[in-house]
């Protein structure tokens, strides 16, 4: 069990703990354990939903056959996913590839002017 003393320097630390306070430090924090954003709902912003209805409603055009329009908005999630899931890897070659770049160039300014390297 905890002594009084490590009590009372565990609530004096904790005062100094209390997170990011300012609105950019909130924003930045919130962000923390954001990956890749595939986890997000497809319907998750009106606009999506507004595109996801059009979508819909081009692939049955005016059919109100609900057993269509259920299956057209099955469809309509898949495309927009697959969409979502491609713009996704090319963000990550992108970040990858600049990471690529930049330790290349790091590596190359700290080499020493007389060495070879690899």
């Amino acid at each position: 069990m905890a002594s009084e003393r490590q009590i009372a320097a565990n609530r004096r630390n904790a005062r100094k703990s209390i997170g990011p306070r300012c609105g950019a430090g909130k924003k930045r924090a919130s962000r923390n354990a954001y990956r890749h954003g595939l986890t997000l709902s497809v319907t998750s912003t009106t606009a999506v939903a507004k595109q996801l209805d059009k979508l819909v409603r081009k692939i049955v055009g005016n059919s109100e056959d609900a057993i269509l329009l259920e299956r057209a908005r099955a469809l309509a999630q898949a495309e927009l996913e697959l969409a979502r899931v491609r713009r996704a890897k090319v963000a990550l070659i992108e970040r990858a590839s600049a990471f690529g770049e930049w330790r290349a160039r790091s590596a190359a300014a700290h080499c020493h002017p007389n060495d070879p390297g690899p």
